[in-house]
């Protein structure tokens, strides 16, 4: 995987540059079209700047960023941002064409151009080797419950204890033998517990408790868990190093349904959603009856 530009995307923008600045002597200018050039060429920079080891100030300070992972991702914005730059230098140098045969050879240049880019860069289309690997390697209990969760911890809720790995890096303080087969665990006392349904988002069992039990859901409390006995909502406790859900149920025989509901902020993004969708198709469809 490559964290460069590439030498395409440099020609591209000296060639653009130049163009602005030729274009900047045209008579016939056009202010609207300087503008978006320019704020599309400051967009291509910051995004560049982005990716380098002079903007860890920004990243320091502005931690809603590190969702982002990884700096050299703002690559992906500066490869769009490069594209529009690039076009829009085609069509600054086009507007100061005045001859037909040099809008002609421009047009072959462009072509020859984009041909060559394509045969060049084409090599990071094929794979350089093959790897086997059987479908039970890669979707096994064991490589999704363990490898695949274990580093992929940020999906995690807070709180859950961590550790340094060997690489320095933050991964779960979780062990194979901690990692459970099955759905739920009951911490303290005795009961028989049927499982009468283990969906993402619901998960409903029958129990029979000779006394006073928890109950522990092997499953991590995120924001919009809700617990309830015999149809009434209890209180969740996730005070336990890898925050699984845990209820206290009763001597007797009752039904506990775990739902996955929809939270405040959730509700407002589908009204939002749901409006936008609302206001933009009559929009679109007025739009287009128009023209």
């Amino acid at each position: 995987m490559t964290f460069q530009l590439g030498r395409a995307h440099i020609v591209i923008l000296f060639f653009s540059l130049i163009s602005f600045v030729i274009y900047l002597f045209y008579k016939k200018l056009s202010k609207e079209k300087i503008y978006y050039f320019i704020f599309f060429m400051l967009l291509f920079v910051f995004s560049v700047f982005m990716t380098t080891s002079y903007s860890s100030f920004i990243w320091n300070n502005f931690k809603y960023l590190w969702y982002l992972q990884f700096p050299w991702r703002f690559l992906t914005f500066a490869g769009f941002f490069i594209s529009v730059v690039g076009a829009y230098g085609a069509f600054l140098f086009w507007s100061v064409l005045k001859n037909s045969l040099f809008k002609k050879f421009f047009i072959l240049a462009i072509s020859i151009f984009s041909i060559f880019t394509i045969w060049n860069y084409g090599k990071y289309f094929s794979p350089q080797y093959y790897i086997k690997y059987e479908d039970y390697e890669l979707t096994g209990f064991r490589e999704i419950s363990w490898r695949v969760s274990r580093t992929s911890f940020e999906f995690l809720p807070k709180s859950v204890k961590t550790v340094k790995s060997q690489l320095k890096t933050t991964i779960p303080k979780i062990k194979p033998k901690d990692i459970s087969y099955d759905v739920f665990k009951i911490v303290n006392g005795n009961a028989v517990v049927k499982k009468v349904q283990n969906k993402f988002q619901n998960k409903s069992f029958l129990i029979n408790a000779e006394n006073n039990i928890v109950f522990r859901l092997n499953t991590f409390n995120f924001p919009g868990w809700k617990a309830y006995l015999n149809k009434n909502e209890i209180n969740i406790n996730d005070d336990n190093d890898f925050k699984l859900i845990t209820v206290s149920v009763p001597k007797g025989r009752h039904t506990l349904d775990f739902i996955f509901e929809e939270t405040l902020i959730r509700k407002i993004a589908d009204c939002i959603s749901i409006i936008s969708l609302i206001v933009l198709i009559p929009g679109f469809y007025f739009t287009s009856s128009k023209r």
